[in-house]
């Protein structure tokens, strides 16, 4: 029995280093496997992703639909994505690259999380295809600390996650980008302004003189977005004052018709597009192209500025 015994002690001091340089090679060899790949690498093979869900530590969440072959930001009433901010997040997704990982041991996590951004992709059947969290990074560290779909690892990772918890930082903006070189008429029920060519001045219609002050009526169209955004299904426009509308037409043929609610300091646009008889074919085709985004929406801008369009006067 005791002869046994010490049969059984040796074999298990012998086979000890044999067990601790398998895990030891074991760990390394998830840790090569792991190294350079790519993060999000089910969400990068998946071909039908239809949402994705940014959850942030303010309790703020962006949800971004895909509804046919464009993206909506569900927070702004379905509202488009700025396909600019769509190109810059799926680039990260595609690209983001694991330095490391490393075994969660005991369930105890080494960094603190309660600052982290979720990120969550979904596909058209509702399956989650990714859960991750990405961890600030903190002084001296040069990649984030992550987790992904409870796997036990923590990785670092590369890419900038920097990423707004402002819902309308995600929107197709600005809803105007108008230069005054480009305007050829202005007109509504207190005025009519024309000009015959880009670089003239403005000619009042009713008393055929020049107007020198229009700057601060376009400069405020310049570059316009919205605070907020409203479906015409969820615009309750019996609440709202109809104030003023605004015929905006350009050189290459485009019409804008801008009309104006208010209610209480709120301001509110709707938008709607026209062509002129003499449009070119290029001209058409940015029409379509872009009617999508104002037909059916109603737009709050900051009261400052559209309390200078509607009270605008010669």
């Amino acid at each position: 029995m005791f002869n046994h015994l010490k049969i059984g002690v040796f074999i298990l001091v012998f086979s000890i280093p044999f067990m601790i340089f398998g895990v030891n090679l074991n760990s390394q060899r998830i840790l090569r496997l792991s190294k350079g790949n790519y993060f999000f690498e089910k969400t990068r093979n998946s071909p039908d992703i239809s949402e994705i869900i940014i959850s942030f530590p303010n309790k703020n969440k962006i949800s971004i639909v895909k509804k046919g072959d464009l993206w909506h930001i569900k927070e702004a009433d379905d509202y488009y994505a700025s396909f600019l901010k769509i190109n810059t997040l799926v680039s990260l997704i595609r690209n983001t690259i694991i330095y490391r990982a490393d075994i969660i041991k005991n369930n105890k996590l080494s960094v603190d999380t309660k600052n982290s951004i979720k990120m969550t992709s979904i596909d058209k059947s509702g399956n989650h295809v990714d859960e991750a969290t990405i961890i600030p990074i903190n002084d001296g560290n040069k990649h984030h600390y992550a987790l992904l779909n409870n796997d036990n690892f923590l990785y670092q990772i590369s890419g900038d996650f920097n990423i707004s918890s402002n819902a309308i930082d995600w929107l197709q903006m600005p809803l105007l980008k108008i230069l005054a070189k480009e305007i050829k008429e202005i007109k509504c029920d207190k005025f009519h302004l024309y000009k015959r060519f880009s670089d003239d001045l403005f000619v009042n219609v009713g008393t055929n003189k020049t107007v020198n002050y229009v700057d601060s009526f376009i400069n405020n169209l310049w570059y316009l977005s919205a605070d907020k955004v409203y479906h015409s299904v969820n615009f309750k426009r019996n609440e709202y004052q109809r104030l003023q509308t605004y015929e905006i037409k350009l050189f290459n043929g485009i019409i804008y018709i801008i009309s104006f609610y208010k209610k209480g300091k709120e301001i509110v646009i709707n938008i709607k597009l026209d062509k002129d008889l003499l449009m070119s074919k290029d001209g058409i085709k940015w029409l379509d192209e872009n009617r999508v985004l104002y037909d059916g929406w109603f737009f709050s801008i900051p009261p400052m500025v559209g309390e200078v369009l509607i009270n605008y006067t010669i």
